[in-house]
């Protein structure tokens, strides 16, 4: 009789955990071309090109973005190290940086927060850069609902 309750108890807190485990299915939105101004004015602001969307960058950036909404994480070596994901999607020998963000409501607030970070900050005016990609990641039942990756590579 001690084992059934046992189970049960088990069982239950099983059930219980599921119940509020993040959405794994997230869904994702290119929001470079929505970004891109706003990247551009501040590039432009502080004596730099601008930058344009490149559809491989898109591609690694929605990897990423994807994978801290599914792992529920904030973090740049969540589906790997930078470096290891560029050389897989073709940059090998391109300078790139990345900056993630969660929580924002919109993609101009991801930007304006990473304006005021100084790492951040110093990835968007990166003088290499020449093309950039940025997805954003929903996942309701995470703990910042939104994530957000932003790939900058040179040329």
């Amino acid at each position: 009789m001690r084992l059934k309750f046992v189970f049960v108890g088990v069982l239950a807190a099983v059930l219980s955990a599921c119940a509020t485990a993040p959405d794994r299915s997230a869904a994702v939105q290119d929001v470079s071309h929505e970004a891109l101004p706003a990247i551009n004015a501040f590039r432009r602001e502080n004596g730099l090109s601008p930058v344009s969307v490149d559809s491989a960058v898109v591609r690694a950036a929605e990897a990423q973005a994807r994978a801290m909404a599914s792992a529920d994480k904030l973090s740049h070596d969540v589906d790997g190290d930078l470096v290891r994901r560029m050389n897989g999607a073709g940059f090998a020998k391109n300078a790139a940086a990345e900056n993630v963000g969660a929580g924002h409501a919109s993609s101009e607030r991801a930007v304006a927060s990473w304006q005021r970070s100084p790492g951040h900050r110093s990835n968007l005016l990166m003088k290499e850069a020449t093309r950039i990609g940025m997805v954003r990641a929903e996942s309701p039942g995470s703990r910042y609902r939104t994530y957000w990756a932003l790939i900058l590579v040179g040329p």
